[in-house]
């Protein structure tokens, strides 16, 4: 294969929770933010939660995903959940994540303009192509795994060779990119994938992985050769058994 197959994460990679209804509703609530600002937190959100999962931090009966961005951003714990709901409900029919950026869509273009042939594994609830598909990006992919679908979560290596097999890919022949590298990076290192972790603020600096900022620089790296299938640090999860950060 003379170019990499290219798998994509969706939720934090090429798709968000939605700051034109999450801001308002904060507002609503008393609390001033900004669609840079809730992002930055979402950001800070998802490190969080790569730490508790890195660590196998017990997170019985914590708030869950969206709850957390709203308490992030200020929101009462006890509020958050209520406001995950309604920002749920208001973004009917599309779905909360059906946020991205013009830059995303700019570099999905250029890269399969560029001759590289993609799909998406993401964990999710069964909506996932909906969600890309409301934002134009399906034509972009050859294939959609959602784990809501398949019925195994990433990191499980399963979801990853049930891909594999249905693409009639080796796993030498890909990258995988994703914004959680307890999930993404353990997940496609441990079935011998490459994989790139998108570090948006550079909250990562002291973890092991190759770390892009975003699709549009990982597509740029791509095409200009700077990024290369020889990395090692492409797989520095593989045989990785919780080493200890900064190590």
């Amino acid at each position: 294969m003379t170019k990499p197959y290219l798998l994509f994460d969706a939720g934090g990679t090429l798709v968000y929770p939605n700051p034109e209804i999450a801001v308002p509703l904060c507002a609503e609530h008393g609390v001033k933010t900004t669609a840079e600002r809730f992002m930055a937190d979402f950001y800070t959100v998802i490190h969080q939660l790569d730490l508790e999962l890195y660590l196998e931090t017990d997170t019985t009966g914590a708030p869950s995903l969206e709850s957390r961005f709203f308490i992030q951003s200020g929101i009462e714990p006890a509020l958050a959940a209520q406001l995950a709901q309604e920002a749920a409900r208001r973004a009917l029919p599309n779905g909360f994540w059906t946020y991205s950026k013009p830059v995303i869509a700019e570099a999905l273009e250029q890269l399969k303009a560029a001759g590289y042939r993609m799909s998406v594994i993401s964990n999710s609830d069964g909506t996932v192509a909906a969600q890309l598909a409301a934002l134009g990006y399906d034509r972009f992919f050859e294939a959609i795994f959602d784990s809501g679908a398949v019925g195994v979560e990433k990191p499980d290596p399963r979801f990853f060779n049930h891909a594999l097999s249905k693409l009639e890919l080796d796993p030498s022949d890909c990258i995988y990119i994703g914004d959680i590298v307890s999930i993404d990076l353990f997940g496609a290192n441990g079935v011998g994938m490459a994989a790139v972790h998108i570090d948006p603020y550079g909250k990562y600096t002291d973890w092991p992985g190759y770390h892009v900022t975003g699709v549009p620089d990982y597509a740029n790296q791509l095409i200009s050769g700077a990024l290369r299938m020889d990395n090692p640090h492409l797989h520095a999860l593989a045989g990785y058994k919780k080493p200890q950060l900064g190590a």
